[in-house]
């Protein structure tokens, strides 16, 4: 597999190797963790919570709801066509801190389209 900057690597790449790569952030972790349910048609309601750690003090909490859907094909496409278009929103509030500045709490929403 090509790695960035033209060098190859592989699935055992280091982190030297990959240390002048651009986007390279080997202080950042991140997790979330949800449980989905799906509701009568198709639509599915994911309550998570999310944790990352951004930095050497840094972290974010974020608790909320995600709600995401398909949306029916149109009429000019044909049946069986796999194309489809998903809707993803998401509500939730979050703690921030980066350790200098005072903890910030705030309220999201997120809302995204894909097309599939």
């Amino acid at each position: 597999q090509a790695g960035l900057g033209g060098q190859e690597r592989g699935v055992g790449g280091t982190g030297a190797a990959l240390a002048g790569a651009p986007g390279w952030t080997p202080d950042r972790l991140a997790m979330e963790l949800g449980w989905g349910i799906v509701l009568p048609g198709g639509a599915q309601v994911v309550p998570f919570g999310r944790w990352s750690r951004e930095g050497a003090e840094g972290y974010r909490l974020n608790a909320g709801t995600r709600w995401t859907a398909l949306a029916a094909p149109g009429e000019d496409q044909r049946e069986g066509d796999p194309r489809r278009v998903q809707l993803t929103v998401d509500l939730f509030g979050e703690q921030a801190s980066d350790g200098a500045q005072p903890v910030q709490r705030r309220i999201g929403l997120l809302g995204r389209i894909a097309f599939r």
